[in-house]
């Protein structure tokens, strides 16, 4: 004989059964609310192809795409060299960074950032057509810590 379960005990596993849900199709939800990430005008640390730059980003749209110039450091190969770029952010905070193909098409890609210092920080490489191997890749954005009010 099948007896009625208590109230209680049916909205305890049911909560159970949403909470775990979450958790599976949403991973990365706990360092999620440690900080707010989003893509942002702002001058920014990284890496072309190795080389140290700055990633001047002008214009972020809703959509996660963004565009600005890049400035080769002084001590660079490339010393103050700059080039138009376009980016969007991926699935996994994932991001895509090309240079202006009329320029000299490159392309660079990461894979979600890792936290360190209060950065954000994307690891990737730099391939195009001109290069004869993968280059590294990387950009810095400070964390906008969320605000406990």
């Amino acid at each position: 004989m099948n007896r009625p379960r208590p109230l209680g005990s049916v909205l305890a596993a049911a909560c159970f059964f949403i909470a775990a849900a979450m958790f599976i199709v949403s991973p990365g939800v706990a360092r999620a609310e440690e900080y707010d990430f989003v893509m942002r005008p702002g001058i920014y640390a990284g890496q072309w192809h190795g080389d140290q730059v700055r990633f001047i980003v002008e214009e972020v749209a809703g959509d996660g795409t963004f565009s600005g110039v890049v400035h080769f450091d002084k001590s660079s190969r490339f010393p103050d060299a700059l080039f138009v770029f376009t980016g969007e952010m991926g699935g996994h905070r994932s991001i895509t960074i090309k240079r202006d193909p009329n320029n000299d098409p490159q392309v660079s890609k990461a894979r979600e950032p890792v936290r360190e210092k209060g950065d954000l920080i994307w690891h990737g490489e730099t391939t195009g057509a001109d290069l004869d191997k993968a280059y590294p890749f990387e950009l810095r954005i400070p964390i906008e810590e969320k605000r406990h009010e």
